[in-house]
């Protein structure tokens, strides 16, 4: 008949109670498997996105004329210096070009160009005065963009409005030793959607350097978007769907209280036969270097006195001091195992390791070859 285990909360067969455990290991685990599985995914919707992409920008520019006697063009062209007092203005041309590799269906982007005039000392070149006044400004709210980025923005520029402006603030205040330049900048913002494009990293893509108070004009351009594939590109911090997390706290929640049931559940209804198997195992794996396993007949019990130590660990020490084996007999029904060290002294020291009923039988009149059959 098989063997049936009481406990005072409920009773179950040896049979069932192994389907039991190792069904709640599985059950366990998987648990374990999907609350992990949900984390992995909180985290990899919880994280800021960046793309591949190319990137160009450039600014040109052409200096248009007062009438003069000497000049027959309206304009002159880059990368020349310019009389002062012969300009009228300054048509500049800002391009840039982006073009997404990837993940871009649903980001919008926007742009300005802004006019900044500024005055810093010649020696420390500390501000004097600055102020900056917006010339263009364009918001491309889209959800549906195409992968490239293509602006071309044409801006007038009045260079006398500015260079009058702090020709007097020069004048005003008796300014020498100073420097003055007008800075026109063109600048880009990327965002996944509307809502996050007020907060996105703005970037200096172009900019033109124009000095004023001066009697000739040597004009700079300035290019800050070199070309080349690049991947640092920033989009968004993405939120996490906190639902995920909320599901796998959920889910560990419940496997850890699953599991302090199981454990409960083995302890609960372990039998004498059980706890002895667990012991064994241990004491075989540790020390498995050790232990010898000997036959009964191989050991003459008549020539020895035999003394019982209370653990494995005072048989240890007996080995440590006497450099000698430990002898390992089993008996028949795999209910006692004698862990035993005979010595030259003719006194055979011995551990008992049984399940709580075979050790009841340990008296002094039933000798070890009558135990172990």
């Amino acid at each position: 008949m098989e063997k049936k285990i009481f406990t005072p909360i409920f009773e179950v067969t040896d049979k069932k109670r192994n389907y039991i455990i190792k069904s709640s290991i599985i059950i366990i685990v998987l648990l374990a498997i999907i609350a992990i599985t949900l984390i992995i995914a909180y985290n990899k919707s919880n994280k800021t996105e960046y793309i591949k992409y190319n990137e160009s920008s450039s600014v040109d520019y052409k200096v248009y004329l007062k009438s003069n006697d000497y000049f027959e063009k309206k304009y002159l062209s880059t990368d020349k210096k310019y009389i002062a007092s012969l300009i009228k203005n300054i048509q500049a041309d800002f391009k840039y070009d982006l073009d997404m590799l990837e993940g871009t269906s649903d980001y919008v982007y926007s742009y300005n160009i802004d006019a900044t005039v500024n005055v810093i000392d010649k020696d420390d070149k500390r501000v004097i005065y600055t102020d900056t006044k917006n010339m263009v400004e364009r918001n491309v709210v889209s959800n549906k963009i195409d992968q490239n980025i293509d602006i071309d923005e044409n801006v007038k520029i009045d260079y006398n409005k500015y260079n009058n402006l702090i020709s007097k603030f020069v004048d005003t205040y008796d300014l020498n030793n100073v420097e003055s330049t007008l800075f026109v900048n063109m600048y880009i913002k990327l965002a996944r959607d509307e809502r996050d494009l007020a907060n996105a990293k703005v970037t200096e893509v172009a900019s033109l350097e124009i000095p004023l108070t001066t009697k000739t004009v040597g004009i700079e351009m300035v290019s800050n978007a070199e070309k080349g594939l690049k991947n640092d590109l920033f989009i968004k911090t993405k939120n996490g769907k906190l639902f995920l997390i909320f599901i796998a706290l959920l889910i560990l929640g419940v496997d850890i209280v699953y599991a302090v049931i199981l454990v409960r559940f083995y302890m609960n209804t372990r039998t004498d036969q059980n706890i002895f198997e667990g012991k064994l195992s241990r004491i075989i794996n540790t020390y498995r270097g050790y232990i010898q396993k000997v036959d009964l007949e191989e050991i003459n019990f008549g020539e020895y006195q035999s003394v019982y130590v209370n653990s494995f660990s005072d048989l240890l020490e007996i080995r440590d001091t006497l450099q000698e084996p430990i002898l390992m007999i089993e008996n028949k029904t795999n209910t006692e195992v004698h862990f035993l060290i005979p010595s030259q002294t003719k006194i055979i020291y011995i551990f008992l390791l049984g399940t709580d009923k075979e050790k009841k039988r340990l008296t002094d009149g039933n000798k070890v070859e009558n135990r172990v059959n």
